[in-house]
């Protein structure tokens, strides 16, 4: 068969689906009737029954979906500017959450702390601060970071480091080890998804980003540190050391 042909059919299909979801998204938002339709069974009140022109079953329930999945294909088709000017030695902090600018100053005042163990170290950061990465995904954050080849670590400050009594930041992998290994000799090292995210304290982040950098601890050893603490943050090893 032509394959042109095919993919003319497949295109054609393609479109007359958008065109169905965008109907049903402009039905839904500007709250229209739906057409009844002739198998009321699961709506007895014969409010949100209706048919496509495939003569397909749905309901408002399922449109009513519409609306965050369309928001949330906006921010995927979102174009993030490249992140230009950090030094290799200055942890990338991306702020994602602007719902809250007392918390994000609360944030910032606490990342940019001296560090080590006797605060001998200045802090060292790139921040962005710019409302073109709010609500952007973890995913989409490291898709845009890996255009910096020297970047092993980029720390999040999501809605949820806002919230936090700790002002925990996310600190996300950037490094894709799966895209790195061949499955025919690492497929246990594949299946095993090693942690590519945690919580980080501010304090710990400096410390995080200086042995990523220098590959002088894995990610997955930091993980583990967060996961071991009751509120399943990362501290700065500093300040968790027992003295004999």
């Amino acid at each position: 068969m032509d394959i042109t042909f095919l993919a003319r059919v497949h295109a054609s299909q393609a479109l007359e689906e958008l065109s169905e979801i965008l109907t049903e998204w402009s039905w839904w938002s500007e709250g229209a009737d739906r057409p009844a339709s002739s198998d009321d069974s699961d709506d007895p009140a014969g409010r949100c029954g209706w048919r496509s022109r495939r003569g397909e079953r749905r309901c408002q329930c399922s449109v009513r979906q519409l609306g965050p999945w369309l928001r949330a294909r906006e921010g995927r088709m979102r174009v993030l500017p490249e992140i230009v000017g950090r030094d290799e030695f200055a942890a990338l902090i991306i702020r994602t959450d602007y719902s809250d600018e007392a918390a994000w100053q609360a944030v910032v005042a606490a990342f940019m702390q001296p560090w080590g163990e006797n605060g001998e170290f200045e802090a060292c950061v790139h921040v962005i601060d710019d409302p073109v990465w709010a609500e952007v995904a973890p995913d989409d954050v490291l898709a845009a970071v890996r255009r910096d080849e020297d970047l092993s670590v980029v720390f999040v400050a999501d809605r949820v480091t806002m919230q936090s009594a700790h002002c925990a930041l996310l600190a996300c992998d950037v490094w894709d080890k799966e895209e790195d290994l061949d499955p025919m000799y690492s497929q246990e090292l594949i299946d095993a998804s090693p942690p590519r995210e945690f919580r980080t304290a501010p304090a710990a982040v400096h410390d995080v980003h200086a042995n990523l950098s220098i590959a002088n601890v894995d990610f997955e050893e930091f993980a583990e540190g967060a996961s071991a603490d009751p509120d399943g943050v990362l501290r700065p090893c500093w300040t968790t050391a027992v003295s004999p």
